[in-house]
């Protein structure tokens, strides 16, 4: 049996931006960062809103729209995403769906910031969801593992 590693630690802020600590890979200690500061609103050439990051010189976008939920992409190539996600549809659930293997090391490499970004997005989509649904609904704190 494997014991625990903790990859990061999401916090989420009501009026500061959120933080995310992340560990290394030892387990002992941890970098904490802004979300702003590594998660960073922008828009494409469209003017699509999304949330970039940078890894190893390449740029990254979050994206969500009327294909999937969320989607991540190298800006690079972007109509290929990497990974997607689609809401579950009633009783099916919908995994995350790893699209283009030739990413595989980067999603490896950084599978602590991925795995956060899409934990903060969802959650930011979840929330919202919320506030519009009339028989309200939870929050959620989640640490990643």
């Amino acid at each position: 049996m494997r014991g625990t590693r903790h990859l990061a630690a999401i916090q989420q802020n009501e009026v500061l931006p959120d933080r995310v600590a992340f560990y290394e890979a030892n387990g002992e200690g941890k970098t904490k960062v802004s979300v702003n500061k590594w998660l960073k609103k922008g828009t494409l050439p469209d003017k699509y809103p999304v949330r970039f990051m940078t890894f190893d010189g390449s740029l990254y976008y979050w994206k969500s729209d009327k294909n999937f939920r969320l989607a991540l992409y190298n800006s690079n190539y972007p109509d290929q995403p990497i990974a997607t996600y689609t809401a579950p549809n009633g009783r099916t659930s919908s995994p995350v769906l790893i699209a283009n293997v030739s990413e595989r090391e980067m999603l490896l490499n950084h599978a602590p910031e991925v795995l956060s970004a899409f934990i903060l997005l969802e959650g930011k989509m979840r929330r919202g969801e919320c506030q519009n649904d009339p028989k309200g609904g939870g929050g959620f704190g989640l640490e990643l593992q």
